[in-house]
């Protein structure tokens, strides 16, 4: 059987001839990349907050849910041995001194003005 076909659209919408007749506009995202390795390896930005959403869903309290039985890791530490400030040249860090204490400072403007001493005054 032959579908029915309007062949005068507008006519037909106008005079409303066919009211079941539909108009649908198919809205789809357009992606930037033709890459979608990142998009496929869905990275956790952030695990506490889903740890936090399954906490707050309840999804700790299943009776099926499964419990590690091993966990293994491997930690290094290595302590920094050179910085850059924002406007300067790599130095080696001290040891002697915490690293706040070098990445955070900053120049002290001195002059005899700002310190309250007078051109020949003596104490």
């Amino acid at each position: 059987m032959a579908e029915p076909r309007i062949e005068n659209l507008r006519e037909a919408l106008d005079n409303r001839r066919a009211p079941t007749v539909g108009l649908w506009n198919r809205i789809e995202g357009r992606p930037r990349t033709t890459d979608f390795a990142r998009a496929l390896r869905a990275e956790v930005r952030d695990p506490l907050w889903m740890l936090t959403r399954q906490w707050q869903m309840g999804e700790f309290r299943g009776t099926d849910g499964g419990s590690p039985v091993t966990a293994t890791y491997s930690v290094v530490a290595t302590p920094p041995s050179r910085f850059r400030p924002a406007d300067g040249a790599v130095e080696p860090l001290p040891a002697d001194r915490p690293l706040e204490a070098v990445a955070e400072r900053r120049p002290l403007p001195f002059s005899p003005s700002t310190c309250g001493w007078r051109s020949g005054a003596v104490g």
